[in-house]
């Protein structure tokens, strides 16, 4: 989606603003502008249209001719909670205000949907259409908008998990791997694999030589493994692949690890201790790649969780924390058992998705630290 002005979101100004409206176009297949007077139908019937394309903007407190009017009706909570309350599934979007002489006006910029189709509370699903927005009545283009999120789902599966073990080659002592993914939707992609090109390697090298981590490059991505291969293979016998500590950082910001459980010899207990330790690695990790300030840049996230038991185990932290070593005991004390013997201890609904609005409803600041929390955390910690 083309930017105002040039500007990225992050950078607008009321002076971008003021230029765009002065140039000569009209409305276009990017840009809608609206009064103050416009009702919460017409506007939902807008963002239905741009989430269902390709993106776009709506400028609320501009009339046809782009005059600024100012707005007395509308502000950001009734822009918020009509959009959530008028639109299936919630399209990514975001507001910003601007102060003018004549009152606020509000920018909406609405990302080309990744879940398709986005339908209105009054049953419509509607399209772009050169400068207007229309309902869609065509039954071949519905099934296009239902093939693309399909295609969407199918594409990040692909990108963000990882193959599971075969069933031949996986050692004795393998007792469940853990499986973390996500994929990544920024205002700015291209800043990100600048970023990523960018990095100072040699950063990365001091980093993992004091975590003890490996590295090598993979593509358009780092491949970066954690720890000793551990297993009971003979020793003249290679150790099966993606059955090791691992992420894989990619180019655009996505990543995927992997966390295999162990027993300890002639025992039915594994060590989970790296389910807590090695994530909060990755997070830093992450860090050196992209900055300190990609919250600026985020816009949304298709996170993937997975937890595959192959054979059942009493899980232990082997360090000596006392707030770990509590937590287990304790579930012993009060339910006798902790013997892991399933698969996916959590809901799973395929993907969930973090966006910006996701902090809102979780009542905790949106900022980079708490992104790359909720990016990196294993909701099964707790469960096991």
């Amino acid at each position: 989606m083309i930017n105002i002005n040039g500007k990225e979101w992050n950078k607008l100004r009321l002076l971008d603003i003021q230029k765009h409206l002065s140039e000569d176009d009209d409305e276009n297949f990017f840009f809608e502008y609206k009064n103050d007077d416009v009702k919460p139908k017409h506007l939902i019937n807008e963002i239905s249209a741009f989430a269902n394309t390709y993106g776009g903007y709506i400028f609320l407190g501009i009339d046809d001719d782009k005059n600024i009017s100012g707005c007395l009706t509308w502000n950001e909570q009734k822009i918020n909670s009509t959009i959530h309350d008028s639109i299936t599934p919630t399209p990514i979007f975001d507001v910003k205000k601007f102060k003018t002489p004549k009152g606020n006006i509000f920018i909406i910029k609405i990302e080309e949907g990744n879940e398709p189709p986005y339908i209105t509370n009054h049953g419509g699903i509607y399209e772009r259409v050169s400068s207007s927005s229309c309902v869609i009545k065509e039954s071949n283009k519905l099934t296009q908008l239902y093939n693309k999120r399909l295609d969407q789902i199918k594409r990040t599966h692909n990108k963000i998990r990882i193959d599971e073990p075969d069933i031949s080659s996986r050692p004795q002592n393998l007792c469940a791997v853990l499986d973390v993914g996500f994929s990544v939707s920024w205002s700015n992609t291209n800043k990100i694999i600048e970023r990523f090109n960018k990095t100072d390697i040699n950063e990365v090298s001091n980093w993992i030589k004091e975590s003890r981590f490996g590295v090598s490059r993979v593509g358009f991505s780092y491949v970066v493994s954690a720890g000793i291969l551990q297993s009971n293979l003979p020793n003249n016998a290679l150790f099966p692949a993606n059955l090791h500590q691992f992420i894989e950082i990619m180019g655009d910001g996505s990543v995927k690890f992997r966390i295999p459980l162990y027993s300890i010899p002639d025992s039915d207990k594994a060590d989970i201790t790296m389910l807590c330790y090695i994530p909060i690695k990755f997070k830093e990790l992450y860090s050196l790649f992209f900055g300190n300030d990609i919250h600026k840049n985020f816009i949304c996230a298709h996170r993937y969780e997975s937890l595959s038991v192959y054979k059942q185990f009493i899980p232990f932290y082997n360090q000596k924390d006392e707030r770990l070593n509590k937590v287990l005991p304790n579930h012993l004390q009060k339910f006798g058992s902790n013997i892991i013997i399933t698969s996916n201890r959590i809901p799973k609904n395929d993907f969930e998705i973090i966006e910006r609005r996701s902090f809102d409803m979780w009542k905790i600041a949106y900022n980079e630290e708490n992104l790359l929390i909720e990016l990196f955390r294993s909701k099964h910690i707790n469960s096991i």
